[in-house]
């Protein structure tokens, strides 16, 4: 999810929807940023911006190209 609301709301919200069902546990990061999948994602501005993620842990293999 992205938002430009204030960090207040961005807080009472997720707190509101962690508390629907105690099945389900919410984990959320407030940031400029953030890693999901081979991506990172950023929010500049309003404008989402995306470019490609290394994971730290990841060896650096390359495949032959002919």
């Amino acid at each position: 999810m992205t938002t430009n609301e204030p960090l207040d709301e961005i807080t009472k919200e997720l707190d509101n929807a962690a508390q629907k069902d105690v099945n389900i546990k919410i984990k959320f990061k407030i940031s400029q940023s953030i890693e999901f999948l081979d991506m990172t994602i950023t929010n500049h501005n309003g404008i989402l911006k995306t470019s490609i993620y290394h994971k730290p842990t990841a060896d650096p293999y390359y495949l032959p190209y002919t």
